[in-house]
């Protein structure tokens, strides 16, 4: 496992970490689809509903844009992983915005997360990216984000992890090897225990 720098597009670095899921966990379903509605409105009765629409309200303050989400489902999910009813997230660096800190410090603060929280606020103000194009893109991204966060309270699942694909040269691991399966385990799981 290397911490080197690695270009965040390489093609072979996702399908790796679908093959070290694999590998380790058992069954993974990729672009997997949820069923989850994309609106708060459209959400099961759930006690979190109430601070999702704060979290809404506050994405949609923050710049004045208003009509997002378009869709009326939540998008699939990078990976699942149905024999440990688990959601496993690659946030690429366009995913570390100023609306993506600003809802994760809305986050209620007994929330189970499967990443360290404030690493992600960090990662949020450091590398502060922006995507304009449509004009509402980050909020919609931020908002999708908070959802797949929160899926776990709709559908009784474990907390969703998330991998920063700039954090290992991911396409350096074999799924083969005995040393990296564990290492990669333990990434899981420090990713787990790091959360807050």
């Amino acid at each position: 496992m290397s911490k080197v720098h690695h270009s965040e597009r390489c093609k072979l670095c996702k399908s790796r970490i679908q093959e070290l899921l694999r590998a380790a966990y058992g069954r993974v379903l990729p672009n997997h689809k949820l069923f989850l509605a994309a609106k708060v409105a459209d959400l099961p009765p759930s006690p979190h509903n109430e601070v999702l629409g704060s979290i809404y309200a506050a994405l949609q303050q923050s710049r004045g844009h208003t009509d997002f989400p378009r869709r009326t489902q939540l998008p699939h999910v990078d990976f699942f992983l149905p024999d440990q009813k688990m959601i496993v997230e690659v946030d690429e660096s366009q995913h570390f915005t100023a609306l993506r800190c600003l809802t994760l410090s809305l986050y209620p603060k007994q929330i189970c997360l499967g990443f360290p929280r404030e690493r992600w606020r960090q990662l949020c103000q450091t590398l502060d990216k922006r995507d304009n194009d449509p004009i509402d893109r980050d909020e919609t991204r931020a908002w999708y984000d908070t959802l797949r966060d929160f899926a776990p309270q709709f559908l009784s699942l474990k907390p969703t992890v998330r991998l920063y694909i700039k954090d290992y040269v991911w396409c350096s691991f074999s799924p083969s090897s005995k040393k990296d399966i564990a290492a990669f385990k333990s990434l899981i799981k420090k990713q787990q225990e790091g959360s807050t």
